[in-house]
């Protein structure tokens, strides 16, 4: 039988924002998705650009430059 209090809701273990931001690399605007993950601890790992309008769908393999600007700009 089926047990509401077993079902764990992605938004539980999954936080995503998206955003638009510099890409310093390609000095360029792009719309970007970023994600983090809670882990068996419960703490969440940290942001990681899991799709950007510059690079194919997919193919995100920069080193997240526009991610580290914005924590700058934060802090």
């Amino acid at each position: 039988m089926y047990d509401p209090t077993s079902f764990h809701s992605p938004i539980e273990f999954c936080s995503e924002r998206e955003l638009t931001v510099d890409c310093p690399v390609r000095r360029q605007e792009a719309s970007i998705t970023i994600a983090r993950w809670k882990t068996r601890e419960g703490e969440f790992t940290p942001w990681s650009v899991v799709d950007c309008s510059l690079l194919p769908a997919g193919q995100v393999s920069c080193y997240m430059g526009c991610l580290a600007d914005m924590e700058e700009e934060a802090a």
